[in-house]
């Protein structure tokens, strides 16, 4: 598990500057996402609260470009 520090905030503060998406886009790319991660088992009962909190950090990276 990575770590959440101030530099990785930056960075992805930097790199979603950099993609060019539009809400529509960003949207496909999440449900993309978790349709694979689903596909591949990775979401159990028993880290559902883990899984939330990452389906929260996707849906915040998603809103702030979308701005």
């Amino acid at each position: 598990m990575v770590k959440r520090t101030d530099r990785l905030e930056q960075f992805e503060r930097e790199e979603l500057k950099k993609l060019k998406l539009t809400p529509k886009e960003a949207f496909r790319i999440f449900d993309e996402l978790y349709q694979l991660v689903r596909n591949v088992g990775s979401l159990g009962r028993s880290d559902l609260n883990e899984d939330l909190k990452a389906e929260v950090r996707i849906a915040k990276m998603i809103n702030h470009r979308s701005r």
